[in-house]
């Protein structure tokens, strides 16, 4: 799969007539922001080797990784490639989730049902008790609910924010003590 991230209302200076791998959206507009969503998780582009005129100011996808370069340099100027965006999510705020987690099953009675679960289990009973949920469907045609998925695929960082306050707060509950005095102390569960 070949990483890309979209330069949106960025000025660039690019010079004219330059050798570059450009990645040139077709005939959609790709827009990152606060509260906006990405419909189509699949694009269609077009691979373009030299920046012309045309191109500056066009919504495009640049290379992330050295091995995308690599990848769009074997490209054929004018061959189609699909590719996947995503809103990124940070990966130390999953970590602080389940941080938090850990914090509450360790300083837990002993003899609670918290105390045995597992990180992701909690975490997944949290959501599913206050309606962080999925319906699904049985084949015979039963619905039923399961806790939404917080991979980073799944979820954006939007999302995950609701979730992480959720966590935080059931956290302290659990421990009866102030959410201001948990989120002090949980990060030594990193």
């Amino acid at each position: 799969m070949v990483g890309a991230e979209a330069v949106v209302g960025v000025e660039v200076e690019v010079e004219v007539g330059v050798e570059a791998v450009v990645v040139v959206v077709v005939g959609v507009k790709v827009e990152f922001g606060v509260g906006v969503k990405i419909e189509m998780k699949e694009k269609l582009c077009t691979i373009k080797k030299k920046i012309t005129p045309d191109d500056i100011g066009k919504d495009a996808l640049f290379p992330m990784y050295n091995s995308d370069v690599d990848f769009l340099k074997k490209c054929k100027d004018g061959s189609e490639l699909l590719t996947n965006t995503e809103k990124r999510r940070n990966p130390r705020h999953h970590k602080l989730v389940f941080a938090m987690a850990k914090c509450t099953i360790a300083n837990a009675p002993e003899d609670s049902i918290i105390s045995r679960m597992q990180p992701y289990d909690m975490i997944k009973e949290i959501m599913f008790v206050n309606g962080i949920v999925d319906m699904k469907f049985r084949l015979d045609g039963q619905q039923y609910y399961t806790p939404k998925s917080i991979k980073f695929e799944s979820m954006d960082e939007t999302e995950f924010d609701k979730v992480s306050d959720l966590i935080s707060e059931q956290c302290a509950k659990i421990l009866q003590i102030e959410v201001v005095e948990f989120r002090r102390n949980y990060m030594d569960y990193l």
